[in-house]
């Protein structure tokens, strides 16, 4: 869970992340999910999705994967209302190329 207000803290979050990730080692299949409190444009999502300074990618977007085209009604933030989804696509699950996503 990222933090909700810190720009700062959730690129430092994303980064230190990663670190880990990469520190269990190439090959190591990995499952990440959370509430990242920021959306696919962000640096925290870059931070995580996307090579990095030339460092291969440790994982992918298990729900852009699945869907290739961005659609209406991917938002995950919802404000606390059951019906709204309209909003930013803050929640992730990110998985290790080694997974075979099917559907998200």
């Amino acid at each position: 869970h990222f933090d909700h207000r810190g720009k700062e803290a959730r690129q430092n979050s994303a980064r230190l992340m990663r670190q880990r990730i990469d520190a269990l080692g190439p090959g190591i299949p990995v499952v990440v999910t959370g509430d990242f409190n920021c959306d696919e444009g962000s640096d925290p999502y870059r931070a995580l999705f996307q090579v990095v300074q030339g460092e291969p990618v440790r994982l992918i977007d298990a729900f852009r994967s699945a869907h290739k085209t961005r659609g209406r009604n991917e938002g995950t933030f919802s404000g606390f209302q059951a019906n709204r989804s309209g909003g930013p696509r803050i929640d992730w699950i990110g998985c290790s190329p080694e997974w075979e996503v099917l559907s998200s």
